[in-house]
């Protein structure tokens, strides 16, 4: 049994027992990427596991899913803290009203942002792979794969961020963040098709 690792454009092959657990796949991705353990977050379907002890197979993992990883290298801040300027006092907000706020943001960061960089990765790819624009250097396989690299990670974060908002029994809510987990994941596959035909057009010229 293995599943597919995919980390800032790189997929990695992982072989499994079909026993292990959570944390027996951090650990090899741990071993793989050298990210500390403590710093990677795997998500699968466009959710994140975060039970270590549990079997990958509750998470619905079987040979050949594919799990996108988030993580870094980058050490903890130390060091004194910058002294945080007093704001106005404005009253809390309840906890749904933090969750549409936060679903909201999210919603603008897709329409805004994600999605003009998802186009404008797929109108490069477009022209690199066209015959008229193939001899094009201004667009190259590198700056393409970085490119993906970039959007992809993009998605993971944002998929990261509607994972953290809490919903609670709001059946509206619950709808309202599935369908964010749906759309990132859907670009997802979108660029991953993309990079796909990049790959296949740059085989066919050799």
């Amino acid at each position: 049994m293995s599943v597919i690792v995919s980390f800032k454009g790189r997929k990695m092959e992982m072989p499994l027992q079909g026993g292990d657990t959570l944390r027996d796949l951090v650990n090899r991705c741990e071993a793989e990427t050298g990210v500390p353990s403590d710093r990677i977050k795997l998500l699968a379907s466009g959710v994140m596991m975060k039970d270590l002890n549990a079997s990958l197979i509750h998470y619905g993992i079987k040979s050949g899913s594919k799990i996108m990883m988030m993580g870094d290298n980058a050490p903890t801040p130390t060091g004194p803290r910058p002294t945080a300027v007093p704001k106005p006092s404005t009253p809390p907000m309840t906890p749904e009203q933090t969750a549409i706020h936060k679903l909201s943001e999210i919603d603008a960061s897709l329409a805004k942002t994600i999605m003009p960089l998802v186009e404008e990765y797929t109108d490069s790819a477009t022209a690199y792979t066209s015959q008229e624009s193939s001899n094009d250097t201004h667009i190259t396989a590198k700056k393409l794969k970085d490119g993906h690299a970039r959007v992809s990670e993009l998605i993971l974060q944002t998929l990261l961020k509607v994972d953290e908002v809490l919903v609670g029994e709001n059946d509206e809510l619950r709808m309202r963040r599935k369908d964010a987990v749906r759309r990132c994941n859907a670009l997802l596959d979108r660029v991953d098709a993309v990079k796909e035909s990049v790959k296949a057009f740059d085989k066919s010229k050799m």
